[in-house]
Order: C-alpha cells, then sequence, then structure tokens
C-alpha cells in the first residue's frame, strides 16, 4: 500500500483556525517559515493581522481569513474564500478551542455547550467542507489538535476532556474513509503548555 499523502509547501495552502495566540500563532510563523502561504482564522482580526505582519521577511507568508468557527455557514464560505485567494488548501489544522471550569457543584450548561461548539462541532463544520475539496483532489492531511486530558478525567475539565475525547473517537472512527481517500487524517494531544488559554485557567490537578 502506498504512503498516505503529507503536505509540502509547493502543494498548497496550510489553513490554521485558532490561530490568533498559543499553539495556532508559533505553527504559522513556524509553518511561514518553512515556505508555507498560511491562512489564519480565528475572531480576533487584529491580532491576526499582527500575526500577518510578523511574517514580513519569513520564506512563505500569513493571510488573515477571519471567522468565527462556530458559524457553520461562515465556515463553508471561508474555505471558498481561501482557496479563491490563496490556491487550494493542502493541510488543514484544526486548532481552535476554549476552556471553561466545570465543577461539581456549580454544573453551567451553557459553557458546558459552548464548549462542544468550539471544540468539537468548530472542527466539523470547518473539516467538512475542506475534506470535500481535498477528496476531489485525490490528497490532503488534516490535522486536528486535542488535549491529553481526553485520556482521563480531570477536576474541573470535565466539558474540555469531554470535548476532546469526542474529537479522539472522531477521528479513530473517520481515518478508514479518509485513507482511502488519501487523506491523513492526524490527532495531537499536547500536554499543558504554557498558552493565555492555560494561563487565564487553573486546571486542577489530581490528587
Amino acid at each position: 500500500m502506498a504512503a498516505l499523502y503529507r503536505a509540502n509547501p509547493s502543494d498548497g495552502v496550510a489553513w490554521i483556525t485558532g490561530a490568533s495566540t498559543g499553539i495556532g500563532r508559533a505553527v504559522a510563523r513556524d509553518l511561514a517559515s518553512q515556505g508555507y502561504t498560511v491562512a489564519v482564522t480565528s475572531r480576533d482580526e487584529e491580532r491576526l493581522a499582527t500575526l500577518a505582519n510578523d511574517a514580513t521577511g519569513l520564506p512563505g507568508r500569513i493571510i488573515p481569513f477571519p471567522c468565527d468557527v462556530t458559524d457553520g455557514a461562515g465556515m463553508r464560505k471561508l474555505v471558498a474564500a481561501i482557496e479563491k485567494e490563496a490556491g487550494a488548501i493542502a493541510l488543514a489544522i484544526f486548532n481552535a478551542g476554549i476552556y471553561h471550569p466545570t465543577r461539581g457543584e456549580r454544573l453551567d450548561a451553557l459553557n458546558i455547550i459552548n464548549t462542544f461548539d468550539i471544540n468539537l462541532f468548530g472542527v466539523i463544520h470547518g473539516l467538512a467542507p475542506v475534506t470535500d475539496r481535498m477528496r476531489l483532489r485525490g490528497r490532503g492531511q488534516v490535522v486536528l489538535v486535542g488535549s491529553a486530558s481526553c485520556y482521563f478525567g480531570w477536576p474541573s475539565a470535565a466539558a474540555y476532556g469531554a470535548s476532546k475525547a469526542a474529537l479522539n473517537n472522531f477521528a479513530e472512527a473517520l481515518k478508514h474513509d479518509f485513507d482511502k481517500m488519501n487523506i491523513r487524517l492526524q490527532v495531537i494531544n499536547p500536554g499543558f503548555i504554557d498558552t493565555p488559554l492555560t494561563a487565564r485557567n487553573h486546571f486542577a490537578m489530581p490528587a
């Protein structure tokens, strides 16, 4: 069996959601340094603009494409806009995520729903339209950014960890079909990294 496709800068655009801060911002700069044209998405237009300016002088370039990942129709239009303005998406990295502390003494249903809207459904809103296009081209690479919290329940991370566990299960179930389409589907489950998200929240460590 031939090896699955792996993207490179000559094949097209790299697209990253949740790119205004943290992991997404660092990955965008790294890919631009490798020569990629990088489409970056988040709701924060100002930070996306500064990220694009930071890439000046790198072999590649960074182009802002602001959008809210919870807007399904908007994300479908965004994928079309990226491919029209920047080129075919060869690599899609779904990194947008949010953490709300979830404690048993005071369960907040809206915060739990919001977590899944961004961490799981926000991925699906972008994944569906981009893989439609990759399938027609016969190749593509997709990376989903999960979390080490998917493996077991951390105190205060019930909603966050459950959304990331769902993302991992979702990817495992899709991999068979994606392999047949020559779309490499990967999940990265980082541990606790020093980002604005972790700085704003105190994850409770198990005893």
